[in-house]
Order: structure tokens, then sequence, then C-alpha cells
């Protein structure tokens, strides 16, 4: 598949997004899903999205769109979730949902439930899973530990003399009566041969002998290159399975499809690096055109709240935040003003709509499904609508990195660097200022000025660190992670194991779930529904 049919997949699950945030939240409360077969159904769409994107996450080869794609992988994955922990509050506390009923009304397959572990758990991870394994087997062949789930290779016991002689004599008859039977069949064409001879008068001129080999041959030749053209055109419209063997298997297209996918990792690989090296070169170029303008407003910030919240009777200048408490982020964004700095008018309209809802008591109060994601998929479509819903990538045929908007990404970053280096230079000018301060006041009562008299520092954070230190003595604070490991190994409590996927938990779905639940038996977890929840909340 080509690039653009990973943009077409991206844009059509972010649209299926929005109609699904849409229909669990619409204007109408009285529309909003309250059953656990409203909520199934809900459960089943992300499910069905989240397969598409994880997908087309996966083949992406432009770097900038895999970012963007990758919050709307992680924010469709948390709300699936999110729902399926509904469902089970919904199911009396009972993990195993079954969907069997709602299936066969949408007219779907049970395999539509199975949610694929992301491709990018282990390929982000590639390297550190790599190393891991290669130091486990180094410590498995220095202690030499034999892993317990090793099986030894049962032998087959010898079979009597009598019982072997019995089988051997089986298969030399075999082997004897198939071979007259060959000789025989040979005979007989030899004799059908010569009785055709005679029937034609004996023997003919060289001049026909060749005419007729060349009939012949040319007759087989043809049918041989029809049957051919025939047999590729029943597999070019899919009627045929591909012959096995073929040299380049172009007739194949799970083959070609895999090696596409093959190269476009490669492409994906390549522009992944290019684009981390431009991230480097272009910060640069945007902290050398737009950081003094960067520098000049935070300080021009700053300057004016010294100004705004200077003691107008003391002259002293307040205390410029910590940066463990984010610096200078609240004087540049503000948080907004507390509830008691409203306007009067809309405190008393909230009062009353507090006394109102009090005077209906706890039962319009009910329990709502989690929709902490429901944020974060809201900010991954909106992403997508600014930056590409509109962006032509026709022309963008090796998927390379846009400049414009890794310059747009990369700002707050050189603004929030910037913004620290002129913390600091801020925090320096702030205690020149007070001691200037200081320094008149003195002058003004007559007494000397005391610039070696520190700021007295808080005791909290200390009282905090005493407690720590106060805490239990870690008994292993003096030793290594690796040692650690080592040590696991040794005991062979750590242990090399093949390799697996949650795939090679083989089981079926339950088809009857609902109809025994309806019936007052509550069915034992399928196969399928044990290795979907082991992907849900182990993986």
């Amino acid at each position: 598949m080509a690039h653009v049919t990973f943009d077409i997949q991206w844009r059509e699950s972010m649209m299926e997004l929005l109609d699904q945030l849409e229909a669990e939240h619409p204007d109408e409360a009285a529309l909003a899903p309250m059953e656990i077969s409203e909520y199934s159904c809900i459960y089943i769409k992300y499910v069905q999205i989240f397969r598409r994107l994880e997908e087309a996450y996966d083949q992406m080869a432009h770097p900038q769109k895999r970012g963007d794609m990758k919050k709307a992988v992680e924010a469709v994955l948390g709300r699936i979730l999110e729902i399926k922990s509904w469902l089970v509050n919904l199911n009396k506390k009972i993990d195993s949902v079954n969907f069997d009923d709602i299936l066969v009304d949408l007219k779907l397959s049970p395999d539509v439930l199975e949610i694929p572990v992301p491709r990018y758990f282990v390929e982000d991870r590639k390297v550190e899973l790599e190393g891991r394994a290669n130091f486990l087997a180094a410590l498995v062949e220095k202690y030499n530990v034999a892993a317990q789930w090793e099986e030894e290779l049962v032998q087959a016991p010898a079979l009597p003399e009598e019982e072997a002689i019995q089988v051997m004599q089986v298969n030399e008859r075999g082997r004897q009566g198939r071979e007259r039977a060959r000789l025989m069949r040979t005979l007989k064409k030899t004799q059908a041969l010569e009785e055709k001879v005679a029937l034609m008068g004996g023997s003919v001129s060289p001049e026909e002998a060749a005419t007729r080999v060349q009939a012949l041959v040319r007759g087989f030749l043809t049918r041989r290159r029809v049957q051919a053209i025939t047999e590729a055109e029943l597999v070019f419209i899919g009627m045929k399975a591909p012959a096995e063997g073929d040299a380049e298997d172009a007739a194949d297209p799970v083959l070609r499809e895999v090696r596409n996918a093959a190269r476009r990792k490669v492409v994906q690989a390549e522009n992944v690096a290019e684009y981390d090296k431009a991230l480097v070169s272009l910060k640069l170029k945007v902290k050398e055109t737009e950081g003094q303008d960067m520098r000049e407003l935070i300080q021009d910030r700053i300057n004016e709240w010294f100004v705004e919240n200077r003691d107008p009777a003391t002259g002293e200048y307040p205390d410029f935040p910590d940066a463990e408490d984010g610096g200078s982020k609240e004087i540049l964004n503000p948080p907004p003003p507390p509830d008691d700095e409203l306007d009067p008018d809309l405190k008393a309209k909230d009062g009353k709509e507090e006394t109102k809802g009090d005077k209906k008591g706890d039962a319009g109060k009910e329990a709502k499904c989690p929709d902490h994601f429901v944020k974060l998929i809201h900010g991954a479509v909106s992403d997508y609508q600014v930056d590409w819903q509109d962006i032509d990538e026709s022309t963008n045929f090796f998927q390379k990195y846009d400049p414009e908007l890794v310059r747009k990404a990369l700002k707050p970053v050189v603004f929030e660097e910037i913004r620290v280096e002129v913390d600091e230079e801020m925090r320096v000018l702030l205690e020149n200022l007070k001691d200037m301060v200081a320094a008149e006041r003195a002058a003004k009562s007559g007494k000397k000025n005391k610039k070696g008299k520190k700021k007295p520092k808080k005791k909290g954070k200390k009282d905090k660190k005493d407690k720590k230190k106060k805490g239990k003595k870690d008994p292993t604070a003096d030793r290594s992670l690796e040692s650690l490991y080592a040590e696991l190994v040794s005991n062979k409590i750590i242990q090399a194991i093949p390799a697996r996927t949650i795939g090679d938990y083989v089981g079926d779905f339950n088809y009857l779930g609902a109809t025994l639940e309806k019936a007052g038996i509550v069915p034992d977890a399928s196969m399928a529904q044990v290795r979907q929840g082991l992907t849900e909340d182990g993986i």
C-alpha cells in the first residue's frame, strides 16, 4: 500500500473519533448512553478505531505525522480501558463482559474484539530488550544455569526384533508391488504404441514424420502457453492461489505486502534519523532568529511584575518564585482568579443552583463513566485538524519532515530554555534591588548597611529530608542493579524463556455467553476473554 493509504486511514479515524465523542456527549442529556448495551457498542467502535490507527501508525513513514498519530493511539487506548472498566462496573463487577448478542446485532465477527498489542511497544524498546536478552544469556552461560522449562527429549523404546522384521517385510513387499505396477504400465504403453503404428500402415517418410512431429510440438507449446496465460489471469483476479516456488513471487499479494512493509520500515527509520538531526540545527536557528525577542518579552513581563507587586509603603520587592515552583511560569501565564474574586452576581446564581441541587437529593448524583482520556482525544483531533487536515502531501513522495512545523514545535521549547536563563538573571537582579532598598533605608535611618545578612532559609524542606533519612535503611543501597540481576539469575529466579506473543494463547470466543446470562447462569470466561483481559490489564 502507498503512503496515501495510511493518510486516508488516519483521516477516517479522526472523523470517526469526532462522531464517537458526539455520541457519548450529546447536546441533550436524555440521549447520552446509560445501558451496558450502549456502552458495549461504544467499546467495540473504539476497538475498531484503535486497530486502524495502530496499523497506520506502524506503517507511517512521516516522522511528524507519527508523533501526532501516537498521541491519538494512546488516547484511544486509554479510552478503551476507561470504557471497559465502566462496563465491568455495569456488569455487576464481573470482568468477563459478553458481547456476543451485540456482535449479532451489529453483524460483526468476534475478531473485532481482539485488541492487538501496539507494535511500537517493542520497537521503541528494541535496543533495551536486546541488551537485556544478551546480558541474561551471558549470565546463564556464566553460571551454567539450565532453564526449568526445557523439556528433555523422550526417546521411543526400541522395537522387538520380530516386530521390526515384520515392519521391514511390509515395507519391502509394498516397494516390490509398486515396482511391478510401474513395469506393467510401461509394458502396456509400449504395446499400445506398437498396435497404433501397425494400424497406420507401417512406416512413413522422413518428411511426413517431421511434419507430424512439428504439428504435435507446436500444439503442445500453444496449449501450454494458453494454460499459463489462463492461470496468470486467474491469479491476478484472485480466483486461484499463486504457484509455490515462484522465483519472484510477483503474483502473491501477501508476500508483496510484506516486502513493502519491510521497505517502508527502512524509509521510516531513515526519515526519523534525518528528523532528529534537523531538530538540532533548526533549534539553533530558532534561537538565533527569535531568541532575543523572547528574552526581551520575558524580561519586560517580569519587570512589570516587580513594579506591580512592590510594597508602596516600604519599597520592598516581592520574592521571586523558586525553580521548583515553576519560576516565572505563573508570572507569564497567571492562573485564573479564585472563586472568591468572581462577580457577586455570578456567585449568587451559583449559590441558587447549588441549593436547587441539594433539594433534589443524592438521587441526581449518579456515577458516570470516567472521561480523563476524552480531553486527550479532543487534543489529538484538534492537532490533526490544525496541522494536517488541509495540507497537500501528494508531492511529498518520500515523506520527509516539514521544516515549518518543526519550527512551530520548537518555539515553545526554545522559549522554555530562555525563560530558565532569564529567571536566573532576574533573581540576581532582584537581590541587587533588595540590597539597594536596604541600603537606602539604612542611610535614611542612619544605620549601617548590612550586606552580609543572608535571607533565612525555609525549614520545611530540611524537615522533609530529615524524615526521609530517618526511614528504614535499604539493604541493597550499596549494590548495582547488574549485581542484583546476576544474583537472581544464579538462584534460578530469573530464567531465559522462549519468546511468546499473546497470539500464541489460542482459544475461541464464547458464542452463548449472553444467552446463558439471560438464563441466570454466569458462564466462565472464555479463552478469548482471558486473552483480551491479559492484553488490556497486563500489557
